[in-house]
């Protein structure tokens, strides 16, 4: 939510070359009351598709199992940015591992 909602922010004078979002919060419309964290990085959603503007290649990571931010937010991200590669896991829950080798591998290609 931070790097969507400061690259909206913000204009860079040259353009981004890649963006890796993972696990990211589209909103808080489908969560309870203790389930918002969102404080200050909340965005207009409407202003998801202005990121492709400022980056060449935005990559979207998200794992089915996710029990924190449900999976169904990166779907919602990926109708704003058409253009962006998602990448789907079934089996890395939130991304609390030592390390992802396909993001590794996206980031050199």
């Amino acid at each position: 939510m931070f790097l969507i909602k400061y690259l909206w922010e913000n204009t860079f004078p040259k353009k981004i070359k890649q963006l890796h979002l993972m696990s990211s919060v589209f909103d808080e419309s489908d969560m309870s009351e203790e389930e918002k964290y969102s404080w200050d990085f909340a965005y207009d959603p409407q202003i998801i598709s202005h990121l492709q503007d400022q980056v060449e290649e935005i990559f979207l990571y998200h794992s089915t199992d996710d029990d924190i931010v449900p999976y169904i937010h990166t779907e919602k991200i990926k109708a704003y940015l058409p253009k962006a590669k998602l990448v789907t896991f079934t089996d890395k829950w939130h991304f609390f591992i030592p390390e992802i080798p396909e993001v590794i591998a996206n980031i050199l290609s």
